[in-house]
């Protein structure tokens, strides 16, 4: 099965507030940059954000998260290396420490966010980042399983895997459904003159399908999306 575990990621406190709907939703592009600057810069803001969340979405994988946060602390007691006069980067345990917490913490945002505007959508997206979060701890755990223990993790990943394409699928649906709300607006809209809809009928799917962003696939367009999640790569790790 394929591996599509993917991050998803808005602003907390500390990343730059969005002024318009589609960018409270940001490209995968702008995500990775957010995650990128709660791990550089630390905030303790970032892991109370972090737990608050995990506690809501996936509260099985606290200890986990402690674990991973006392591992760190470890690290910190650590030598810096220093090679050319240059510190090497920070120890490993501190990195994975640091990216969890910025995952979580920019998909609290998001869903909160989201929250504001649809419920229904919110709901579904906190389910699929509570699977994502189970995923990243059970991968982890196949990195230093046994080889007699890794069949059983993976089995456990594929679930997973599973279960986040059926919400996918919800949130594919949903968007369905608005295509369906729109063109009802549209007949509305130009009932008195149909010959005019059925001109324009091709560009409009065309913009909707290949250009217009969507909420519920990470704000790219439904063919953009497919183009992105449909070639398969062999799971974990």
């Amino acid at each position: 099965m394929a591996c599509r575990i993917s991050a998803v990621i808005g602003v907390f406190g500390l990343l730059a507030a969005s002024s318009s709907a589609a960018q409270e939703m940001p490209n995968p592009q702008a995500m990775q940059m957010q995650v990128q600057q709660i791990m550089q810069q630390r905030p303790r803001e970032a892991e109370a954000a972090a737990r608050a969340f995990l506690m809501l979405v996936a509260p099985e994988r606290m200890n986990g998260l402690d674990s991973l946060r006392e591992q760190a602390n470890a690290g910190n007691n650590q030598p810096i290396i220093v090679v050319d006069g240059v510190p090497v980067s920070s120890p490993p345990s501190q990195d994975q420490y640091w990216m969890e917490v910025a995952q979580l913490t920019v998909q609290f945002d998001m869903v909160q966010k989201l929250n504001r505007r649809d419920s229904v959508r919110a709901q579904l997206v906190g389910k699929m980042f509570g699977l994502e979060a189970n995923a990243r701890a059970e991968q982890r755990a196949y990195r230093t399983a046994s080889e007699s223990n890794r069949p059983a993790i993976r089995k456990r990943i594929e679930a997973l895997i599973s279960q986040h394409f059926d919400i996918e699928d919800q949130l594919r649906s949903l968007e369905i459904a608005d295509i369906e709300r729109e063109e009802q607006r549209v007949e509305t809209a130009f009932c008195d003159d149909a010959e005019t809809v059925m001109r324009l009928l091709p560009s409009w799917l065309e913009d909707y399908n290949e250009v217009h962003p969507h909420k519920g696939l990470k704000m790219q367009s439904p063919r953009e999306y497919r183009r992105t999640n449909s070639t398969a790569q062999p799971c974990p790790v």
